[in-house]
């Protein structure tokens, strides 16, 4: 979610915390990032706050409320240096807590990520529950005139009847930019690339093994086995005893 960090000029921030610290900041018009391992984000608190003896953990998790709370911040600096951002935020627990970040411009693909596929999707919700509002308004007009015509008696008749044609030249923004068509799916669930600063994907080495057919397995087999037989049999025939024929007797 994007929170409001200073109101003039108007900048916002978004926060992430998954492997690393993702910190995002856009003025609706350009949108700055940084990424953080857990290491430089400690240093970043350190060297934002010089001579301030704190334990790491509590330091770490002040540093994520400034992140996470902007609207507690005491003050707010933000400044441009080239096309990165320079932002100073400071909070007040009995002594000043600072964070000094410098953001990096992001990519246009980044921007729509994050800022304006956001946007488009919320426009399409809105303009899907106000179709089925106006709907359900126009029905309940005709349920109430059916009941009147009924004999059937309203008690609170302060509302005018609602007039759809009335409330659409009143808010014409989505017609004026949209027309009448719906917002296209592929917009709202298009996937962009998106590059991620030191990201490291651990990839595993496929190393190819050379089998043998499974024909030739067989053959090797049957071959093997043949000759266990053939070497089984030689060893019997060696082993039988030899038997010594008598002469005959001559009587």
């Amino acid at each position: 979610m994007w929170n409001e960090l200073q109101s003039s000029p108007s900048f916002y921030i978004h926060y992430v915390k998954q492997r690393r610290h993702h910190i995002l900041i856009t003025d609706y018009v350009n949108i700055w990032e940084i990424y953080l391992s857990e290491e430089e984000f400690l240093k970043c608190l350190t060297e934002s706050n010089i001579g301030l003896e704190m334990g790491t953990q509590e330091l770490i998790q002040k540093g994520i409320e400034l992140l996470m709370h902007p609207q507690d911040l005491k003050k707010i600096n933000i400044s441009h240096d080239g096309t990165s951002l320079v932002v100073v935020m400071t909070k007040f627990y009995g002594f000043p807590f600072k964070l000094k970040l410098h953001l990096k411009e992001g990519s246009r693909e980044l921007f729509f990520h994050e800022v304006m596929q956001p946007i488009l999707k919320t426009i399409h919700d809105l303009k899907s529950s106000e179709n089925e509002l106006r709907t359900l308004l126009k029905k309940k007009d005709v349920e109430i005139e059916e009941y009147k015509s009924l004999g059937g008696k309203i008690r609170y008749t302060a509302l005018p009847r609602y007039n759809d044609e009335e409330h659409m030249k009143k808010h014409s923004a989505y017609n004026t930019h949209f027309g009448v068509q719906e917002i296209p799916n592929n917009l709202l669930q298009r996937v962009v690339h998106v590059s991620k600063e030191n990201d490291i994907d651990n990839i595993g080495t496929n190393i190819p093994i050379k089998s043998e057919p499974e024909s030739q397995e067989v053959i090797s087999n049957q071959t093997s086995i043949n000759r266990l037989i053939q070497i089984k049999q030689e060893r019997i025939k060696n082993e039988l005893p030899t038997i010594k024929r008598r002469r005959p007797l001559n009587i």
